[in-house]
């Protein structure tokens, strides 16, 4: 068996970037920049109006009235010279006449007969002008390489009038969930079978993290059928997830099928709780993930060594789960020399472990918002003490 620590770091070592693909801006969203996006144009690309209000020309320092002889919406350009004295009715957003020094907002303005302006306030050269590029410069860096794409990323791109980027994109994952006890929810429950939730967990945890490109197939314990799951898995996805017979009992196959295909073992067994028997290699350039069967090993598991994997393929540079310090709202004590993942409730400035830290109980994860990390060494936590917490993605709240 290995630590956590390294077992995170053979990861670190191991996993490489997806291709860089160009998608458009609709498909890019949670992507992460595959190099520098740079702007093709100056932003905004002319002088604009930030008010609705009065574009004006003095004809001498601190003038205040003015004739209107124009008036410019959004869209629109001022085809002819705006001369000194005049002013040009303008709306935000429209392009502001070379001859113009400011905007003069309509609130600040009387207007009388005439098509007459007087002005009531104050004001600054330039004042409510954007000014060309004043946003960005053409040729600067727009968005740098490694960023995760967001709404407002999105946004930037198309106000550049870029339609497609260069991104990492999201890896296509397999779920392969084996065990003949396992039902379909739905379906009856013969005595002594389970209805299935791994992949339901599963699927919903990826898809609270962006990922949507998932297959999902269930096998029974058959050496065979299992081998075959896995070999047709590698052959259409960047990830796959095995839950189940990855320990060593006589109906434990998922090991000696990984390695009648060839799955290169990275690492296999980990001194932690839960997910002890904790599989992780590499077909080719595929991540292979042998997960426990118990549900919450499944995704303590996901969470601590699933996730960064699935970060460092899209390019991320903080690969792991957000982590602060706490202190613990109670003591704890470990009942053995291993690492712990406790399930835990973070918020008011502490942290709690909740009950039913056995790995097979899913309810206590349901109600938690965050993993509380007790390294090996650590035997006693007292009330108070501050500890790790990791906090879940899309669930944790301070």
């Amino acid at each position: 068996m290995i630590s956590v620590p390294e077992a995170k770091h053979r990861i670190l070592n191991s996993v490489v970037h997806l291709n860089a693909a160009h998608l458009p801006l609709a498909s890019a969203l949670g992507c992460t920049a595959a190099g520098n996006i740079v702007a093709p144009i100056h932003l905004p690309p002319f002088r604009q109006s930030a008010m609705d209000g009065y574009a004006i020309a003095p004809s001498e320092p601190r003038q205040t009235s003015f004739t209107v002889t124009a008036e410019i919406p959004a869209g629109s350009v001022l085809r002819k010279p705006l001369h000194p004295g005049e002013a040009a009715r303008i709306f935000t957003g429209a392009c502001v006449p070379d001859q113009a020094s400011a905007v003069i907002k309509q609130e600040s303005v009387t207007v009388a007969p005439g098509n007459h302006i007087t002005i009531n306030d104050d004001y600054k050269i330039d004042e409510n002008i954007r000014a060309v590029g004043s946003q960005i410069r053409q040729g600067e860096t727009a968005i740098p390489a490694g960023t995760v794409l967001t709404p407002a990323g999105i946004g930037l791109c198309a106000a550049l009038g870029l339609t497609s980027i260069a991104v990492y994109p999201k890896p296509r994952i397999a779920i392969i969930v084996t065990g003949s006890e396992l039902r379909q929810p739905g379906t009856p429950l013969d005595y002594g079978t389970v209805y299935e939730s791994n992949s339901f967990a599963l699927t919903a945890v990826l898809a609270s993290v962006g990922i949507t490109d998932i297959t999902v197939n269930s096998v029974s314990d058959d050496k065979l059928h299992i081998t075959e799951a896995i070999q047709n898995a590698l052959d259409i996805s960047d990830i796959v997830l095995v839950t189940g017979g990855v320990s060593v009992g006589d109906y434990d196959f998922v090991g000696p099928a990984m390695a009648d295909i060839g799955v290169e073992t990275i690492f296999y067994k980990v001194r932690q709780k839960p997910g002890k028997p904790l599989f992780y290699g590499r077909h080719n350039s595929t991540a292979v993930f042998g997960l426990p069967g118990n549900p919450a090993a499944v995704l303590s598991c996901f969470y601590e060594y699933v996730y960064p994997a699935i970060q460092l393929m899209q390019g991320r540079q903080e690969p792991f789960l957000p982590s602060v310090r706490l202190p613990i709202a109670q003591s704890y004590r470990k009942s053995n020399s291993l690492a712990l993942f406790l399930k835990g409730r973070a918020g008011n400035g502490s942290v709690k472990p909740l009950g039913g830290q056995e790995s097979y109980i899913l309810k206590s994860f349901a109600e938690g918002n965050c993993l509380i990390y007790l390294p090996e060494a650590v035997e006693t936590i007292a009330a108070g003490d501050p500890v790790e917490v990791h906090m879940l993605p899309g669930v944790y709240q301070a």
